[in-house]
């Protein structure tokens, strides 16, 4: 799960108080932990220094944690600053325990404000951001400002413990804001919310969840969660021995054009792959033409229009989900079979799981009265600006992850808006941030993939928000098991991808 950072306080005073642990021996169990994965990770003998920058509070304490352990290795030096703060008594104490070690030289900067070069750092050191952790609330402003962008001038390789040092973890970071540059981010039990967001990419860089046994009550609640490996193994629902294909779901897909078939070849890929029993293709005979070489497993129904969807008139009855969109043009005559397709679900079968994407969703942006006749749950796949067609612009992303929040609760939809970390919006008003996935999946043709797999997540029975969760992950996972035997970020293209999704399932189960 997210937690706020006022939740995650009352999570480490929980701990302190159930464990028990005392507050100073819990820092130490974070620092050790913060240096062991360091270690394991980093080579630190490749920079010429380990400078551990640490500010006055208990992140400061943190720092001088992971100081003392990486000196039992190697030489370190830790720069203290305090311009008038109140120092934590945790702080206090292990800066004691610091004193007298002779692999440890201390500096304090605050004699040193008037010209940090006089600091005699090295250029590209290794460093510790141990300055300002997940309570910071204003801008990082005089000195302590003029201290951040001294460190970001370094050119080090910087990780920060738990929170790059000026970063806001609930709010908008307004980029004027002094913020350390982080290339690493070891963070303490949970994912911080700004780490999921595309405004936050330079000042986060990469980031690791590091486990420090905190508890967790409960009545603990949270609306906004990770999807995740164990999650996804839990709602994963393996087929049983004696399933036959009439039980694992007949799908319908509309899909593609005679400009555009591969957006339907991809899609009914990924939706066979994904364990559908039966799946119907509806498109145009050229599309089906070429889709019969590649997917020979499916059904084809042809529109009675050359080039592009024009309309539907089979019994929808006949199937247990729908996916349009994915190639699919925005002709006059695709926007009229389209508002078609949505009246017929309301009025015959307005239960039927459907999701909208692509070239749908265009349409559905231009014609919003739709928005009333679409069926309870749709889900529907923007990526950002087809959502701000949809529901206008933003000035930041926390701005518009309560704008997604709010679409999906106003519409009853869910909304998945596509990116880095995918967001699952739900009609309760529930976030999810997915949590695989890499570059590589930012080439065309991806967002065709997840429609296939969303579709035959729904037509095999999973309630609409259980195939959402599980067709994000998986299209990630996928992505990334490619990566990892095969193909780089810069090399994978969307026709790569269905070929690990077996692999995929594998892990997840």
């Amino acid at each position: 799960m997210i937690l706020s950072v006022q939740q995650i306080r009352a999570l480490e005073d929980f701990t302190i108080f159930t464990e028990p642990i005392m507050a100073i021996d819990l820092m130490e169990r974070a620092g050790y932990a913060f240096a062991e994965h360091l270690l394991k990770e980093i080579n630190i003998f490749d920079y010429c220094e380990i400078i551990v920058f640490c500010g006055p509070g208990n992140n400061g304490g943190d720092g001088l944690v992971i100081a003392r352990y990486l000196s039992e290795i190697t030489p370190v030096k830790v720069v203290t600053v305090n311009f008038g703060n109140r120092v934590s008594s945790e702080f206090t104490i292990n800066l004691d325990r610091l004193k007298g070690n002779s692999k440890v030289t201390i500096i304090d900067a605050t004699e040193f404000m008037d010209d940090l070069n006089k600091l005699n750092l090295p250029f590209s050191p290794l460093i510790i951001d141990g300055l300002f952790g997940i309570g910071l609330t204003k801008p990082l402003t005089g000195a302590y400002a003029q201290l951040v962008e001294y460190i970001n001038s370094l050119n080090g390789y910087v990780v920060s413990v738990d929170v790059p040092s000026g970063l806001f973890c609930d709010t908008h970071t307004p980029f004027e804001n002094p913020t350390i540059l982080a290339n690493k981010v070891y963070t303490f039990q949970l994912p911080k919310l700004a780490f999921l967001l595309p405004e936050n990419q330079e000042r986060v860089g990469s980031f690791e969840v590091i486990d420090i046994g905190l508890l967790f009550p409960s009545t603990l609640k949270s609306t906004t969660k990770c999807i995740d490996l164990e999650m996804c193994s839990m709602l994963l629902n393996p087929p049983e021995k004696f399933t036959h294909k009439g039980e694992k779901g007949h799908g319908l897909l509309i899909a593609g054009a005679a400009h555009m078939p591969g957006a339907a070849i991809l899609a009914a890929t990924t939706a066979m792959r994904g364990g559908l029993g039966k799946l119907t293709v509806h498109a145009p005979q050229s599309v089906l033409d070429k889709l019969a070489v590649v997917v020979p497993e499916a059904v084809h129904s042809i529109d009675k229009n050359a080039m592009c969807y024009s309309q539907f008139e089979s019994d929808i009855k006949n199937f247990d989900a729908i996916a349009i969109g994915s190639g699919l043009g925005k002709d006059q005559v695709t926007a009229s079979g389209t508002k078609q397709l949505l009246e017929m679900l309301t009025t015959h079968n307005p239960t039927i799981p459907m999701i909208i994407d692509a070239d749908a969703l265009n349409l559905l942006s231009e014609n919003p009265e739709w928005f009333s006749i679409l069926p309870a749950s749709t889900i529907i796949t923007p990526h950002i600006k087809e959502f701000e067609r949809l529901a206008g612009k933003v000035n930041n992303d926390f701005e518009r992850i309560d704008k997604v929040q709010e679409f999906a609760k106003k519409h009853n939809i869910i909304v998945i808006l596509k990116g880095a970390h995918t967001i699952v919006a739900l009609p309760t008003g529930e976030l999810f941030f997915n949590m695989s996935g890499n570059p590589g999946l930012a080439t065309a043709g991806s967002g065709d993939l997840l429609t296939g797999l969303l579709l035959s997540f729904a037509a095999q029975q999973y309630p609409p928000h259980i195939a959402a969760l599980l067709g994000v992950y998986l299209h990630g996972l996928a992505a990334d098991l490619a990566i990892e035997e095969f193909h780089s970020e810069e090399s994978l293209i969307a026709s790569d991808v269905p070929y690990y999704i077996g692999k995929a399932f594998k892990k997840i189960k």
